[in-house]
């Protein structure tokens, strides 16, 4: 990965979530709106294997984000709230949830992950060419396009 010396730099060699060092390598942060460096975090194997699945965390481990959420890397932002939204039945997650602030961009890229496939998000009305109204379709996370939604 020709980037991956560009991360461990701004990681200065730390996981970016936990700040070990050892077991690195590059994670792409799903549904990032970039590529490269800017979709991407350096992490540990431990912390990767935990973002796996994000309904069993290791709570204790995750304490960490209470430094990790203040970084100035987008990615590892979005990753420290995605962690601490799925811990937020915990106190002290969700203290540490309610201090964070993210710019609009990334919040709106934390939140996609959150939401799950086949939540309504929408209605989409079709209209004809003569402007008559066909017919109304609610749209799911998950749906392709308004086609694929219509079809099923």
């Amino acid at each position: 990965m020709a980037f991956e010396q560009e991360l461990e730099k701004r990681s200065g060699s730390k996981c970016e979530i936990c700040s070990a060092q050892e077991g690195l390598s590059v994670s792409e942060v799903p549904h990032a709106p970039k590529t490269g460096p800017d979709a991407c975090i350096y992490v540990c194997s431990k912390c990767l294997g935990q973002f796996e699945d994000l309904q069993n965390l290791d709570l204790k481990h995750f304490y960490c984000l209470q430094d990790s959420m203040w970084s100035e890397h987008a990615p590892v932002q979005v990753m420290a709230y995605r962690l601490l939204h799925s811990l937020r039945s915990d106190a002290f997650a969700q203290g540490l949830l309610d201090q964070l602030y993210l710019d609009e961009d990334s919040l709106k890229w934390a939140d996609l992950r959150l939401v799950k496939v086949g939540t309504k998000i929408g209605k989409v009305k079709i209209i004809n060419n003569n402007n008559n109204e066909l017919t109304e379709n609610l749209l799911f996370v998950g749906a392709e396009s308004v086609e694929q939604e219509i079809a099923s």
